[in-house]
């Protein structure tokens, strides 16, 4: 679920929805597709939505770019997010993925991200913090990515959990972790 033009998306098994002025839920305009949707991000840009192993992009008016083969198999997309240089991030069960802005292949970066087994099938969390550095939940803890190499905020640096399903930046910009209980990331 996300909010986007002061309405509520939702992604569900059978397409994407959209909330009425009125309450309830009508298929997304312009939304062709009865694949579940395994993720869903919207931005200032629009949204972002996995629809199976496809990526589909609007500006939330009725009109869809749907990006097909980016190279990335027939893998479901499990999360998706858009950084501030317009690049899509792409989680799919065994893989990160990096699209850039323009680009029409998705490059693999999961080359030492942390495993995320534990998290197969069941949405995990890719947020941008405050910086814009993008934050990934893991099975070891919440992972970010500085040039080429990713980075681990894990129990050595008094994560007190390891599994992490979801991450959260609120308003004000304070991250949140959901693992084995809500946590907040404090400091740098």
């Amino acid at each position: 679920m996300a909010t986007f033009g002061g309405r509520l998306w939702v992604g569900s098994d059978a397409g994407l929805y959209v909330g009425g002025p009125t309450g309830g839920f009508a298929p997304a305009a312009g939304w062709q597709s009865t694949a579940a949707v395994g993720a869903l991000w919207v931005d200032a840009a629009g949204l972002v939505v996995g629809d199976g192993s496809t990526l589909r992009l609007s500006a939330g008016d009725g009109a869809w770019q749907t990006l097909g083969d980016l190279g990335i198999g027939p893998e479901h997309i499990d999360g998706v997010l858009r950084d501030r240089e317009g690049a899509v991030w792409i989680r799919t069960a065994r893989c990160m993925w990096l699209l850039p802005r323009g680009a029409t292949r998705a490059i693999d970066i999961s080359d030492g991200l942390p495993s995320h087994f534990d998290l197969v099938g069941a949405p995990s969390g890719m947020a941008l913090d405050p910086r814009g550095t993008v934050l990934v939940g893991t099975d070891m803890g919440v992972a970010y990515r500085d040039g080429d190499h990713w980075h681990l905020i894990d129990r050595s640096v008094g994560m007190p959990a390891a599994a992490t399903k979801s991450v959260l930046v609120d308003r004000e910009g304070t991250v949140w972790i959901g693992a084995a209980g809500l946590f907040q990331m404090r400091g740098r």
